[in-house]
């Protein structure tokens, strides 16, 4: 079983949206290995208050750390933490982040930013367990989703429809119903304060959006590419002509 970690950047609105992306970013991590990862994920932390004063306990979220002189950093620092941050998860054998961005401006407007993007990340993950791609040695594996708690009864909705009807492109018929098998119970909702994965999957997530669309603070300090550290964990699978295996829509 994996536990996938999932939380986003951007927003979902088409119209006077502040955003020109909307990305999703998971975190998945098998069960046998959690706790490999929550004991490296407190060292790392240990890491962070000694440098920097940030306290174990605290909440990391990334558009806050780069936006704002949260915990009294000067700007240096919050560009060191937010960088040793998606090192350090590049660095964890145990991390697989599956990726999907939404380039909005250009979409119609009934385009439906939040149901398409979060269809594509699931049927990813599905995939991911049916073809083994996390190379757990088992083409038997499930996976449960773990999520901040955003739009929690819409997400919930959308995969229990797809355990029923899940339209996949191609086949005589234009799609091939394919019913998820692999992604089980409903969405379990976290407060991301207390989920270490959560906070993992924010900065995945907003690595992949300030690629996208950088903002000035971070361009002009050539930290807006700075999702290419997560290059060793990523699923290239989901996305194989994308170089970092982004599923860009």
């Amino acid at each position: 079983m994996f536990l996938s970690y999932v939380d986003e950047s951007g927003d979902t609105g088409l119209t006077n949206s502040p955003t020109q992306y909307f990305v999703l970013s998971a975190v998945s991590i098998h069960e046998s290995r959690w706790l490999e990862f929550t004991d490296a994920t407190l060292q790392f932390r240990k890491v962070l208050r000694e440098r920097y004063g940030i306290p174990m306990r605290a909440e990391l979220h990334a558009q806050p750390l780069i936006s704002r002189a949260e915990f009294d950093l000067p700007p240096q620092d919050r560009l060191a933490v937010y960088g040793l941050y998606l090192k350090f998860l590049a660095s964890q054998k145990s991390v697989n982040v599956t990726n999907v961005a939404v380039a909005k401006t250009l979409k119609d407007a009934d385009y439906d930013v939040f149901e398409t993007a979060w269809k594509v990340l699931i049927q990813r993950l599905e995939n991911a367990m049916v073809y083994d791609n996390f190379q757990a040695g088992s083409s038997s594996e499930h996976t449960i989703l773990l999520c901040d708690n955003t739009d929690g009864t819409k997400l919930t909705a959308l995969v229990r429809k797809g355990r029923r009807y899940n339209p996949i492109p191609g086949g005589r018929a234009g799609y091939t119903d394919r019913p998820l098998q692999r992604v089980v119970e409903d969405p379990i909702l976290r407060d991301s304060a207390s989920s270490y994965g959560v906070q993992a999957a924010d900065f995945c997530a907003y690595a992949l959006y300030q690629m996208c669309s950088p903002k000035k603070f971070l361009k002009e300090r050539g930290a807006h590419n700075a999702f290419k550290l997560l290059t060793p964990r990523l699923n290239r699978k989901a996305s194989p002509r994308h170089e970092f295996g982004v599923v860009m829509l």
